[in-house]
């Protein structure tokens, strides 16, 4: 009984994490939608930086600015006291999603 109560914690906090992360590509998108209407890659180009560094200074900024919430999330994981999603293969698979998440993520910003 207890173990299947566990299950279904992990499941839905699994789905809770899945849904609270899907809030960070919004965020970077929406830079990207407001540098093509005010023509800040244009003026940057213009500026004398190439494309591959404009993109690739975006990606960095993406990327640095996913750290916090992947940080975060098994820190307030262990604080409310739910350690068997840290543990385990649950851990790991944890771990992975949030490591592949976030280049993942930025890579199509």
């Amino acid at each position: 009984e207890q173990q299947s109560l566990e299950k279904v914690a992990v499941f839905l906090l699994a789905i809770y994490i899945t849904f609270c992360l899907s809030f960070i590509p919004s965020s970077i998108v929406h830079f990207v939608v407001k540098e093509r209407v005010t023509g800040a890659q244009q003026l940057q180009i213009l500026s004398g930086a190439s494309r591959c560094t404009y993109w690739f200074a975006n990606l960095a900024y993406d990327c640095t600015l996913y750290i916090v919430p992947a940080v975060c999330v098994p820190l307030a994981l262990k604080q409310f006291g739910f350690e068997m999603i840290l543990t385990g293969d649950c851990g790991w698979a944890l771990a992975a999603v949030l490591i592949a998440f976030g280049p993942a993520m930025a890579g199509f910003s």
